[in-house]
């Protein structure tokens, strides 16, 4: 196939000329014309997307995709807070003569959208858990398998305290000293009574 006849195929097809005649595994997506009674209908997606979404989060339209025959979307530029590099995005078709409708309207991510994490499911995540948990169980049997020298120290000072003639003593063996009575001489116990009714002088000493 000549040069000319290959970007004459591309041509009619719509694709890539690049794509004409390569040895490409993958097939190139077809392309479709933009339809232009649905490209002059913007002020019908513009309407149809502030019926559902306040007015002041449409911004400009920034660019416009020709989704299938007779489909085509536009997409205006999203002032919603919190959502920067999103897009609202209005599909409007038609069928033959008939006027041009609304499919669907959403808002979608761009390029630079900030997007949630990947979602992992359940079983993945709980796998990832008895993983671990398994890890540590093994860690455990491994630890409780080792042999520890037996600690000397203190068979180390029981040594020592022999060598310094330490004698053990029995503390149940000590009886603690009791108070004589001469403590308690001089000392009225009558006076120490904390209703003040004794008929003694106060001083709580007897004279």
């Amino acid at each position: 196939m000549s040069e000319h006849s290959g970007l004459a195929a591309a041509d009619a097809q719509g694709t890539d000329p690049a794509a004409v005649g390569s040895d490409a595994a993958t097939v190139a997506q077809p392309s479709f014309a933009v339809d232009d009674i649905l490209l002059a209908s913007v002020d019908l997606a513009r309407a149809a997307l502030i019926e559902t979404v306040p007015v002041e989060s449409v911004g400009p339209v920034t660019a416009h995709t020709a989704e299938g025959e007779r489909v085509l979307s536009f997409l205006f530029a999203s002032d919603v807070a919190g959502y920067p590099g999103w897009f609202w995005r209005v599909t409007l078709t038609r069928v033959d003569d008939a006027p041009p409708t609304v499919s669907e309207s959403q808002l979608v991510p761009g390029e630079t959208a900030l997007l949630a994490p990947k979602w992992i499911p359940w079983s993945e995540r709980l796998a990832e858990y008895r993983a671990s948990q398994l890890a540590a169980e093994n860690a455990d049997v491994v630890l409780g398998e080792d042999e520890f020298p037996e600690d000397e120290s203190s068979d180390d000072l029981d040594a020592d305290g022999d060598d310094f003639g330490i004698e053990e003593i029995d503390i149940d063996e000590i009886e603690p000293d009791p108070l004589s009575d001469d403590d308690f001489l001089g000392i009225d116990i009558d006076s120490l009574d904390g209703d003040g009714d004794g008929d003694g002088d106060g001083d709580g000493v007897r004279r």
